[in-house]
């Protein structure tokens, strides 16, 4: 529960409209860390390029300074313009989240996301996953709607950033002098899929993927390895030190269903070494 209560913004209404409006984004530039960012006139928008990056917090409670009063306004303007820009929420979640900038109002994020936005914890993390390789796309010229991002997320992840953008820079030129064809979440989906396992060679991947455009190729089923990578890649991804601080912090707050929960990850661990060593 937070600790006061909040006015919710209509997050789902945000989302509904945020196809129809206009790309309104600035241009891109980088603050420094932890570096106080000038806030934009009250009619601006407040794009990516007016956040702070992402820093840990200095503290755990206690009042929030000068500079994180301000970048937790600037990250909430950006929040309530996500409706033409959804990468800069994604954005804002991480800075409110990583320095804690909720904590004078709630007692942790998810209680902040679920009462001041209506937005449920996993929603945030999806947000916060997909603005770095967004603002990469719309960086380099290219409109991308959270849907078609979503679609060169895996490939991100395995490959990097840089092989994400030259799938999405091959599918949006390709697409781009066909009349009346543009750039959907399936093709991409597609694009992705005709990407050949091993090493990714950037070459070989242009090729692929102007032969699937063309109908010259289809799209390889997912493999068994794809979906065990992306299965332990999900279960590590926890490891990484500021979840695991978060991960610990919420089982302080939650002992009896962090005791269940490492109950079961014992039995599923016994489980994986019983069938290792059967074979089956």
């Amino acid at each position: 529960m937070s600790k006061n209560t909040k006015s919710s913004k209509g997050f789902d209404a945000l989302l509904a409209m945020r196809e129809e409006l206009p790309d309104l984004s600035p241009k891109w530039d980088e603050s420094p860390e932890g570096a106080p960012a000038t806030p934009p006139a009250a009619a601006e928008f407040v794009g990516p390029g007016h956040l702070p990056t992402p820093y840990e917090a200095t503290t755990d409670d206690g009042p929030l300074s000068e500079v994180e009063r301000e970048h937790l306004a600037l990250c909430e303007a950006a929040l309530e313009n996500l409706r033409v820009a959804y990468w800069a929420a994604g954005k804002a979640l991480q800075v409110v989240r990583d320095g804690r900038l909720y904590r004078e109002d709630y007692a942790t994020f998810d209680d902040y996301t679920e009462d001041r936005w209506e937005m449920g914890r996993r929603h945030a993390d999806r947000l916060i996953e997909a603005w770095p390789l967004a603002e990469k796309l719309a960086t380099a010229g290219i409109k991308a709607n959270e849907s078609q991002v979503r679609e060169l997320l895996p490939l991100a992840s395995e490959h990097g950033q840089d092989a994400a953008l030259l799938v999405g820079q091959t599918v949006a030129e390709s697409v781009a002098v066909v009349e009346g064809v543009r750039m959907t979440a399936a093709i991409l989906k597609g694009a992705v899929a005709v990407i050949p396992p091993g090493p990714f060679d950037a070459e070989q991947a242009i090729a692929q993927i102007r032969a699937y455009l063309q109908g010259e190729q289809q799209p390889a089923p997912a493999r068994t390895a794809d979906r065990w990578e992306k299965t332990t890649a999900a279960v590590l991804a926890i490891q990484e030190p500021a979840r695991m601080r978060r991960f610990v912090d919420e089982a302080r707050q939650r002992p009896q269903e962090a005791q269940a929960f490492i109950s079961q990850m014992r039995h599923l661990a016994d489980l994986l070494e019983k069938a290792i060593e059967s074979g089956t």
